[in-house]
């Protein structure tokens, strides 16, 4: 069993990431090409701007109190003529909104628009859970929402030249906490390849303030080995500064 998706063991999210970083790069790509950017300094708002043009959606607040407002995250409704609408639950924190229109944005580019079957809230309800099938396509969409909030090179240039990750994470990719940790958790442990007990310790740094030297140990000897890479993270805008 792996953290938060009972039916789905360590190679189920390998496979689950590969994809979601397959189906990251395409978008990534095509949006950054669009604004004329690079894909590392892609934000939020570029992909719901892009998506907006693009794709014809509405991003549509709800409020929730009481249990809603715990369980309700945010929805993807096919209208008529192409139209879409995304409904986020808007009573949670900015980075929590954030991240739930990144990822209904990823059921709708590799979901609905490659013309894999939907979800329907009904069925989730009357079985009391996801499928295993389910539970997976939410993986690729998780990481994928992860991947488009917080940038790989980014990610890097903020362990790099920062020691408050948590507080200065949330300022530079209007992410919340709990966002920021698990991107930091699955890069170790599904594109560092590190296992999950040494991926938390190192996660775990994360939360310091000052930073210790672990997490920027990895992190540095990643990129002085790649020099190209060193290219990239130098072109990384971090608009927070």
């Amino acid at each position: 069993m792996a953290y938060g998706y009972k039916n789905l063991n360590y190679c189920d999210l390998q496979e689950a990431y590969d994809e979601a970083l397959i189906n990251y790069s395409d978008l990534a790509n095509d949006i950054a090409y669009y604004f004329d950017t690079k894909t590392c300094n892609l934000r939020t708002n570029d992909y719901v701007h892009y998506c907006e043009l693009a794709y014809h959606v509405e991003f549509v607040p709800f409020t929730f109190t009481g249990k809603p407002k715990r369980i309700f995250a945010g929805s993807l409704m096919i209208g008529n003529h192409g139209f879409y609408e995304i409904g986020f639950n808007s009573s949670v924190n900015e980075g929590r909104q954030n991240f739930t229109k990144l990822h209904e944005i990823n059921h709708l580019v590799n979901d609905v628009q490659t013309g894999k079957p939907g979800q329907s809230f009904s069925d989730v309800f009357a079985r009391g859970d996801y499928s295993p099938e389910e539970q997976y396509c939410e993986a690729v969409a998780n990481f994928g929402a992860a991947m488009m909030q917080i940038p790989e090179e980014a990610l890097v240039a903020m362990i790099l030249k920062t020691k408050n990750l948590k507080n200065e994470f949330s300022k530079e990719f209007s992410s919340s906490y709990g966002a920021n940790y698990n991107r930091l958790l699955d890069y170790l442990m599904y594109q560092q390849k590190l296992n999950f007990s040494d991926a938390q310790v190192l996660a775990n740094d994360y939360e310091g303030n000052p930073l210790t030297s672990g997490l920027s140990k990895v992190i540095s000897s990643n990129v002085v080995n790649n020099p190209e890479y060193i290219n990239i993270i130098n072109s990384v805008i971090l608009y927070a500064e």
